[in-house]
């Protein structure tokens, strides 16, 4: 009886398939139980087009997906208009040295020394060693600048060429800690 039923079917999808122009076999007849529709190669579902009340064809709208807006927050974005940085003046002086010379922030004076932190454009001093990235160049150059992790106390005579910069307030406060333990090593050394 099912043999019946399926020859039926069959016989039913050739019709359909030979008033379509499908010249493929309908199905296929390898698999075992399974019944699938074979198309031919590269043919895909007919597409579809919606008909206006006077019988001619249109083409539908294709649909849009809606933009969802998120809620704005009140947190910064990272514009540099954004972000509202306090900033300390500096005073700027190029130390003389064996290298020739850097630009040094001094941050106070003891007796006739100034004690300062160094300014490089390098991120590492030798091997491993890593300089202090600051987020605001002293200078007002725009360029990327690092402070040395190890200030200096040294004659107020071997620095020339003042300058006025500003540093970030965060920058400032760690060079003040670089700058006291330079302090705290010269008056230990004094004594």
């Amino acid at each position: 009886m099912r043999e019946k039923y399926e020859d039926d079917f069959k016989a039913g999808m050739a019709a359909v398939a030979k008033k379509k122009g499908l010249l493929s076999k309908i199905f296929n007849s390898s698999s075992k139980g399974k019944k699938t529709v074979a198309r031919p190669k590269g043919s895909s579902r007919p597409k579809r087009s919606a008909t206006s009340s006077k019988g001619t064809k249109t083409s539908r709208p294709v649909a849009q997906k809606k933009q969802i807006k998120k809620p704005s927050s009140n947190k910064p974005t990272g514009n540099k208009q954004s972000i509202k940085m306090e900033l300390i003046p500096v005073t700027i002086k190029d130390h003389r040295d064996k290298n020739g010379g850097h630009h040094h922030i001094i941050l106070e004076d003891i007796d006739n020394n100034h004690v300062s932190v160094g300014l490089t454009t390098h991120q590492k001093k030798g091997k491993n060693s890593t300089n202090y990235t600051c987020k605001v160049s002293p200078l007002g150059d725009g360029k990327a600048s690092f402070m040395r992790r190890q200030a200096q106390v040294a004659p107020m005579k071997e620095y020339y060429n003042p300058q006025s910069g500003n540093m970030e307030k965060g920058d400032y406060e760690r060079a003040k800690v670089y700058g006291n333990r330079a302090k705290e090593k010269y008056l230990a050394k004094k004594r």
